[in-house]
């Protein structure tokens, strides 16, 4: 039983809103102090220590286009839900669009492929009669279910696939 108890605190705590840091926290307690010099000054101090703590990486910033590109880079890799990575405003991708940067035969028509990215995916099937996509050719990769993914290059049937690194 109690690792069952232990599985579940996990599970509530993946699931938790993210906290805001100390320093995010005393920077936005400035605005309730109503005495202008008494905030401003309040404001100055919060914005010294949260400079600091980025300076130092206590502290990380990042945009949504930083989220975006990262979760692109992680596409086919099994990733926990993080609370940085946005919670569920935003859709999972269910498929990405690449340009392949390079090929390798792994014999009986499988092939590893890296994409313009640096990830490389390989098939976990082979194709029909040997034929091998091109450096330069689009690809487009997709989720299916159970961990599953289909890559798909013009011209050769959609294949099963798995991203290796």
């Amino acid at each position: 039983m109690p690792l069952l108890a232990l599985a579940l605190m996990s599970a509530a705590a993946a699931q938790a809103p993210a906290q805001n840091s100390a320093e995010i926290t005393a920077l936005t307690a400035c605005r309730a102090i109503a005495e202008p010099e008494a905030r401003l000054a309040c404001y100055d101090k919060a914005a010294g220590n949260l400079e600091q703590a980025i300076a130092t990486k206590q502290v990380t910033v990042l945009t949504r286009k930083d989220v975006r590109e990262t979760k692109r880079s992680l596409f086919g890799f099994s990733v926990p839900k993080l609370p940085f990575f946005g919670g569920d405003d935003e859709p999972e991708s269910k498929q990405i669009i690449a340009k392949v940067a390079s090929v390798r035969s792994t014999g009986y028509g499988k092939f590893q492929f890296k994409l313009d990215d640096g990830a490389w995916w390989e098939t976990t099937e082979g194709t029909r009669f040997g034929e091998l996509p091109s450096a330069g050719q689009n690809v487009t990769i997709k989720r299916g279910t159970m961990g599953n993914y289909f890559i798909l290059f013009p011209g050769i049937q959609p294949l099963r696939g798995r991203r290796v690194s």
